[in-house]
């Protein structure tokens, strides 16, 4: 590894919502437990608790691709990405639910 450091980028948090999932039946809640406890319990906080994490960026494309397929390369059945790809399935979109 360089010296470089570089702030790990990261997707923005996608908030699960336990209220819609309870409704519709994909979870319940625990015994003794309400919805507002629930809710308290599973909340995010409003920024990321790590200090330099910050959403992936098109800059970030050509020193990220790398690190993901080093760390890739551990698995014995895993995809290696160009950097289209990567940029395709890493980088957010403007219109686009992440789920």
């Amino acid at each position: 590894m360089n010296s470089l450091s570089l702030p790990r980028p990261t997707r923005p948090p996608i908030p699960f919502r336990c209220h819609s999932a309870h409704k519709v039946g994909f979870s319940a809640l625990q015994p003794r437990m309400t919805m507002v406890r629930t809710l308290k319990l599973y909340a995010l906080p409003e920024a990321p608790l790590t200090p330099g994490v910050r959403p992936i960026t098109p800059a970030d494309v050509a020193a990220c691709c790398p690190l993901l397929n080093d760390y890739l390369r551990r698995f014995a059945i895993a995809p290696q990405l160009s950097e289209e790809e990567f940029r395709h399935w890493m980088l957010t979109r403007e219109g686009v639910v992440y789920t």
